[in-house]
């Protein structure tokens, strides 16, 4: 997930982070990497474990932000984690009373 300073935030599947380098050889190096990565990542076809968490970070998204609560990604993992622990499917979190119920659980 990725929270934007603009507003927007994007959600796919976590890629290994990539550490910054001063030596020119291993950033031209790295950029070549990253570029295949990004090539088969894009090209990818999601499992349905990744895209029920994929889901589910959505979901999460969506109720802070119904509820007009601070959007972080310690809170969105939070919920996941407790819509987790309570079995709901992806879809269920987003019944008002679930919802309700995750958001008392992770504030």
């Amino acid at each position: 997930m990725v929270l934007g300073v603009n507003g927007y935030i994007w959600v796919t599947a976590s890629k290994q982070q990539v550490t910054s380098t001063d030596d020119e050889a291993e950033r031209n190096r790295r950029t070549e990497e990253m570029e295949i990565e990004l090539a088969h990542h894009a090209s990818r076809v999601f499992g349905p474990k990744e895209r029920d968490r994929i889901a589910r970070a959505c979901n999460a998204l969506n109720i802070l932000a119904h509820g007009m609560h601070t959007i972080t990604p310690a809170r969105v993992d939070a919920m996941v984690a407790a819509s987790t622990e309570l079995k709901l499917r992806g879809d269920e979190m987003l019944r008002p009373d679930r919802a309700a119920q995750l958001v008392t659980m992770c504030l």
